[in-house]
């Protein structure tokens, strides 16, 4: 122990030794009265993730989606009454907050019958989200509430082959977020995981995940998954000339795709341009000009088929 012995001064009345809010407030009556109070704290974050789970094969996929509610306030809410704000909210950033980071074990309750359903409304430029009952948020806690449970069919799966990215062809799967899909109600953004049952081997396996953007009804989830095994894309320059002032130049574009699945396929082929100013003087497929600089070609792909696309671009 340390030598001599540690004198410190008598604490004032009005000492705080843990994080307090003290007000103090004035009022022209002499009175009991009642004061509504509302003030914004750090530690409180929530998050949506999204699960969906389809067969082997098929396109309809049954969609879980859940809140998760962290408490790093440093003190417990009793009986809370919860309401979530969905959408882009603008805050001021703050010194970092640094609580104790321990994660506590997600609250599950097991209900014999189906949970009271979450309920939502427009509220000025976003969406609130009220959980039907009340619930206590411990300190340290992470508390999990499904909010959504439904069967959709996923409108299409799409693969995209970005040939400047040189990553492969990408998997992306899309969802109409529709009445007539069980859906049409605002999503608020978060993770969502894909999963798929192996019929033969009896289990669901994790297939990916990705994030999706706050999505209003009727408009449409895409979610890319991975990079497509058994579709390959590649790029080349095969010819760049050049006139002597250097005021154009030209290029010959070749990208070629090769289907190994053992089914037809449909790839959207996209190419990025690297000037302002272009004309494609030959192309051997229809393009279409997506962007100021990007252009996209469809093309479909029957098994073990190689299929090349060729295209000659003068920049000015």
């Amino acid at each position: 122990s340390l030598p001599g012995e540690p004198l410190f001064p008598a604490l004032t009345d009005d000492a705080i030794l843990r994080p307090t809010l003290s007000w103090a407030l004035y009022s022209s009556e002499d009175d009991t009265l009642e004061a509504e109070l509302g003030y914004l704290t750090r530690g409180l974050a929530w998050s949506a993730t999204y699960n969906l789970l389809g067969e082997d094969t098929g396109d309809a996929v049954d969609m879980v989606g859940w809140v998760t509610i962290n408490n790093h306030t440093g003190r417990t809410f009793e009986d809370a009454r919860l309401r979530l704000m969905a959408g882009k909210v603008a805050k001021l950033r703050h010194p970092a907050f640094y609580g104790i980071q321990a994660m506590g074990m997600p609250d599950y309750r097991l209900l014999s019958q189906p949970p009271p359903e979450v309920t939502h409304r427009a509220f000025d430029e976003y969406y609130l989200y009220e959980l039907p009952l009340r619930s206590t948020l411990r300190n340290q806690e992470t508390k999990q509430i499904e909010f959504l449970r439904a069967q959709v069919p996923l409108a299409r799966t799409i693969y995209l082959y970005q040939a400047w990215k040189d990553v492969g062809v990408t998997v992306i799967r899309e969802i109409e977020n529709t009445s007539e899909n069980q859906l049409g109600l605002p999503l608020p953004q978060g993770t969502a995981r894909f999963y798929r049952s192996d019929r033969d081997g009896g289990t669901i396996e994790f297939v990916g995940e990705n994030t999706i953007n706050h999505t209003p009804r009727n408009e449409t989830v895409r979610l890319p998954t991975g990079v497509a095994f058994d579709l390959v894309g590649e790029r080349t320059v095969t010819d760049v000339n050049r006139t002597r002032t250097y005021h154009r130049r030209e290029e010959s574009i070749l990208l070629v795709v090769r289907n190994r699945k053992q089914e037809a396929v449909e790839i959207l082929l996209q190419d990025r341009l690297r000037e302002w100013e272009w004309d494609i003087v030959e192309a051997t497929e229809d393009y279409r000009k997506l962007e100021s600089h990007l252009i996209e070609f469809t093309v479909t792909l029957e098994p073990d088929e190689i299929r090349e696309v060729r295209y000659q671009v003068y920049y000015y």
